[in-house]
């Protein structure tokens, strides 16, 4: 199950700022007067003598005064938060054009060249112990054209740079590296946007990842934000 860090740190907020406003409800209680306009002037008496110890005060009132004040600053929080991530993210939006522009690089590849394209691509992406396994001169790849981990994940990649939709053939090769090279998730990445029906019916019986063209285009975006 995935933790939601954010949820957390509000809650945590909410709780300690929740507890320490339960003095301030205490220190109203505490200072002199009924009403509320009697109690001001007094207030700061009530907050020194609310605060002489600093354990929360669990008495009815100061609780209620604990919960709304927490929630009101956990809420600005949380405001303020979705307010940076959201200029943070228009910031580093990178233009269409020039993720095209990578793309249409991709197209213009030769298969070697997009082998070790998508090995650089998935370094910049925060994968580790990245290996391209084709070595100058020699034949096969056995299914694995490139080999990566990220987290305690392993990967291979089999990639494929094609003008025509990417069929069956490619997954099967995925399997074979994946099987060969013992790595826990075996993935089809291409410059195609599409996959025929017979592949996508494959990966779905193999376990095998298909990464296509949009999928590509996301390696990219995060690759130039990361730039």
């Amino acid at each position: 199950m995935k933790i939601n860090v954010k949820i957390i740190i509000n809650a945590m907020i909410f709780i300690i700022v929740g507890l320490v406003a339960t003095k301030l409800g205490e220190a109203y209680r505490l200072a002199d007067g009924i009403y509320f306009n009697d109690k001001l002037p007094n207030i700061i008496d009530g907050i020194l003598l609310a605060f002489q110890n600093f354990k929360p005060s669990f008495h009815q009132f100061d609780l209620i005064v604990g919960v709304v004040c927490g929630g009101i600053f956990s809420g600005i929080v949380y405001l303020i938060y979705n307010i940076i991530n959201k200029y943070n993210k228009k910031k580093n939006k990178i233009p269409d054009d020039i993720i095209d522009e990578e793309l249409k690089r991709c197209d213009a590849m030769t298969g070697n060249a997009f082998e070790q394209y998508c090995a650089e691509l998935l370094k910049d992406n925060g994968y580790k112990n990245v290996e391209v396994t084709k070595k100058e001169g020699s034949r096969g790849d056995g299914g694995a054209d490139v080999l990566a981990k990220k987290g305690r994940k392993t990967y291979v990649f089999q990639c494929k740079r094609y003008k025509s939709n990417v069929n069956y053939e490619a997954v099967q090769q995925a399997l074979s590296g994946k099987i060969g090279r013992k790595c826990k998730v075996g993935v089809v990445l291409t410059n195609n946007e599409y996959f025929t029906k017979a592949a996508i019916e494959r990966a779905k019986q193999l376990n095998i990842e298909l990464w296509n063209r949009t999928r590509l285009a996301e390696l990219i975006r995060n690759k130039k934000r990361n730039f």
